[in-house]
């Protein structure tokens, strides 16, 4: 059953916005203003629709790649993107299924962006594809944790391509092992910072937990910033500011 997203009304007020709903691939689609066209839209369509038909049919000869919660090597040939979310399951020990979403935000913002886009932001259930923007306030939600709704993250991206994923342990339709009200991620790769959201939030189940992962988080070289919360307990690092939201 479909469940409005209510978040996106307040996201990308300065873009021209659409959505893209192609079986589970859910995509909110915020690009500059003046580049849109329903034949854009059709054509973003049908490049969705065809890198959804070649993992099907890569999932039906390899279905453990589909199910498995811990890494999975690909097939000879694998196509890159399948072939990318195989390696960093080992990178980040989790199934590669968990960045399915992240990969399509990618693949998205990848195709919108060799169409000359200059500020392009895509986002598939909390896993965000974004380019072109030196910086960018978002707004958090954290599930009944005290900071929910309560502070906004500025994250410098300085117009290079970022992911910014997150997974919860507490809300939403996500698998976690975890308990954390929210991880969120920030990478230039997309597919590994989905992979990371949910590798450490299976990993924090208590409030103690929050800082040794914070830390475990540091030590990737490919991520820029993080934020862990659960319940009161909040850690951050890198390139970001948390304000207050008034």
């Amino acid at each position: 059953m479909y469940q409005e997203r209510m978040y996106r009304k307040e996201m990308g007020k300065n873009l021209k916005s659409f959505l893209l709903v192609v079986e589970e691939t859910d995509l909110w689609i915020g690009i500059s203003d003046g580049f849109y066209s329903e034949s854009l839209k059709n054509e973003l369509e049908g490049y969705i629709i065809l890198q959804r038909e070649i993992l099907k049919k890569y999932l039906v000869g390899h279905p453990e790649f589909k199910t498995s919660l811990v890494p999975v090597k690909s097939l000879g040939n694998a196509p890159a993107f399948i072939e990318e979310m195989s390696q960093l399951s080992y990178k980040t020990d989790v199934g590669p299924m968990a960045g399915v979403a992240g990969a399509f935000s990618f693949l998205a913002g990848r195709y919108l962006r060799k169409l000359g886009i200059p500020k392009i932001i895509v986002e598939n259930g909390g896993d965000v594809y974004v380019y072109g923007f030196e910086n960018l306030t978002t707004g958090i939600f954290a599930g009944k944790s005290p900071f929910s709704e309560k502070i906004n993250l500025e994250i410098d991206l300085g117009k290079k391509e970022f992911g910014i994923c997150s997974s919860s342990g507490t809300f939403g339709h996500s698998l976690s092992f975890g308990k954390a009200d929210l991880v969120t991620v920030v990478s230039e790769n997309v597919i590994l910072a989905d992979l990371l959201a949910t590798s450490f939030c299976n990993k924090i189940k208590r409030e103690e937990d929050v800082e040794p992962s914070l830390r475990d988080l540091k030590m990737y070289n490919e991520v820029s910033s993080g934020l862990l919360i659960l319940n009161d307990k909040l850690g951050a690092f890198g390139n970001i500011k948390i304000k207050r939201r008034y």
